[in-house]
């Protein structure tokens, strides 16, 4: 559901491999750019009871670097918890969060005939 809403915002998106994909989900690059070239997001999918952790946060930053990315998103059915915001606040990390609201709005967006992404609000 995430790498089709990112696709009617007009990105290419990679979807990783699944297992052993080195926990990146998708890669984003908006359609006019080389998708030889570096991810302009990195995105990690989390469905899970609890929230998402500092580990997961750490982790998604290394791959923004190794991966020479923009910023990183973390779209997940939770939150971040307190400790992984104060760790993307305090250190600069430059990863966003789309939570259940996001989801709920993007789910919407993509059932709606003539609304949303392609045609207007």
């Amino acid at each position: 559901m995430t790498c089709e809403y990112f696709e009617r915002l007009g990105y290419y998106v990679e979807i990783g491999e699944g297992r052993d994909d080195g926990n990146i989900d998708a890669r984003l690059w908006p359609k006019q750019e080389d998708s030889k070239s570096a991810p302009t997001v990195i995105v990690q999918c989390k469905r899970q009871k609890q929230k998402v952790g500092k580990v997961v946060v750490k982790a998604l930053w290394a791959d923004i670097i190794n991966e020479n990315a923009k910023t990183g998103l973390i779209v997940t059915t939770n939150s971040l918890s307190p400790g992984a915001v104060k760790v993307c606040t305090a250190r600069g990390y430059p990863i966003d969060q789309a939570k259940r609201e996001h989801l709920r709005t993007w789910i919407q967006m993509m059932r709606t005939p003539k609304k949303g992404i392609f045609l207007g609000q």
